[in-house]
């Protein structure tokens, strides 16, 4: 599952780019319209590429404090 977050955050970060750089073209060519537009879809999909990397951190801390209980609980039993 890991994996599949970073290769999400990854496309979310492209995306972002992706838009950055069609709203630079459209805001040369003096499109106002089409750059604001493409521009907040590009602050969203950075939004979404951040919050994909808060999910991934949350994922890897829930999974070590998972494996540091389940070691205290063999501890215990013994």
């Amino acid at each position: 599952m890991n994996n599949e977050l970073i290769k999400a955050e990854s496309t979310w970060q492209i995306a972002a780019l992706l838009c950055l750089l069609i709203a630079a073209a459209c805001w040369w060519q003096t499109y106002t319209d089409a750059t604001f537009v493409t521009a907040a879809l590009g602050v969203v999909a950075w939004f979404v590429s951040l919050r994909q990397h808060l999910r991934k951190t949350v994922v890897e801390s829930n999974a070590e404090a998972f494996n540091t209980s389940n070691e205290d609980f063999d501890d215990n039993e013994t």
